[in-house]
């Protein structure tokens, strides 16, 4: 990971080293979001492809497909979530 990489860097550079590591911190949330996006929209792999094709019969996965956000969370997801 990249924070212990930035605890290498010269003795007299505190700033430097703090900056290293919140640039570090906020980069590893920010790359998994956009793998789970990619994955999730196709752009990676065609997992949801494949799984239209295999139950494009099954009306419970279109409406479920309909109503579930890719990755982040809608307003109304969390609604019907929590049965508002």
């Amino acid at each position: 990971t990249f924070p212990p990489l930035a605890a290498d860097l010269p003795a007299g550079a505190g700033w430097l080293r703090r900056g290293a590591r919140l640039l570090g911190g906020a980069a590893s949330p920010l790359f998994l979001l956009s793998l789970f996006y990619g994955q999730a929209t196709d752009a990676i792999a065609n997992q949801a492809e494949l799984a239209r094709r295999r139950y494009a019969s099954d009306p419970r996965y279109a409406a479920y497909e309909q109503r579930t956000p890719l990755v982040v969370p809608t307003i109304a997801s969390l609604g019907r979530l929590f049965g508002r």
